[in-house]
């Protein structure tokens, strides 16, 4: 993306249409996954509430702060812990269990980091059958470039080559209003049948699954009824 993003400003002749940029980005795409950088996080350091991420065999972090990534995408997993895509547990990957991890909320303040080892994993973690490696939870993030060099990165899907000698925190600021439709008297029941489905989830009564399944299913009775 931020090759992509560089040579466009570049050379914005080049990328006069929808379809040019499209071939431009599959053209970089695949030249990103059959020739990857070798360590594209060398000299970069992370923490999570001061304890340093373990990022061997990784080609890329993010930095998550509700549980929807790329329209959607459940990059945490609800159900995987700090595992790769086929199951088994990453070597020299991070110690902590699922019982150290607190269920993923957009009201809890905490922030969720996890691992891609490589462009086809990010592939498969984007269509459901696998799932980011865990790598820590926590309030404050920092990630550190070293003095030798930086590393790219994006913001909200805006590319960003972060340059050497680089800190940057990621913590809870605030909360926001939101404006949304107007509500009716279904909608507020739907509103706590969530919450009460929440707090279940993260007292561990029920798991993530169960939690889709029962608000799936009473979201369908009450927009019959309706």
């Amino acid at each position: 993306a931020t090759r992509f993003h560089e040579l466009r400003e570049g050379n914005p002749l080049y990328f006069g249409s929808q379809i040019l940029n499209k071939l431009w980005y599959g053209q970089l795409g695949a030249s990103a996954y059959l020739t990857p950088p070798r360590d594209p996080l060398k000299g970069v350091c992370i923490t999570v509430d001061e304890k340093q991420m373990n990022l061997h065999g990784l080609q890329g972090v993010v930095v998550l702060n509700i549980s929807s990534y790329g329209g959607g995408s459940d990059l945490w997993g609800s159900e995987a812990s700090g595992r790769d895509a086929g199951g088994e547990s990453r070597e020299g990957g991070p110690e902590e269990k699922d019982a150290e991890f607190e269920t993923p909320s957009q009201y809890d303040k905490l922030v969720e980091v996890v691992g891609i080892t490589d462009s086809l994993h990010m592939a498969k973690c984007q269509v459901g059958i696998a799932s980011c490696v865990r790598l820590g939870q926590g309030r404050k993030i920092v990630i550190e470039a070293s003095k030798r060099g930086g590393f790219v990165a994006q913001v909200d899907g805006e590319p960003w080559r972060v340059g050497r000698d680089t800190r940057v925190e990621v913590s809870f600021r605030k909360q926001a209003a939101m404006l949304s439709k107007s509500r009716t008297r279904e909608d507020g029941l739907l509103d706590k049948i969530e919450t009460i489905l929440m707090d279940a989830e993260i007292a561990k009564i029920i798991s993530g699954s169960q939690h889709r399944y029962l608000l799936t299913r009473m979201v369908k009775d009450v927009a019959g009824k309706r």
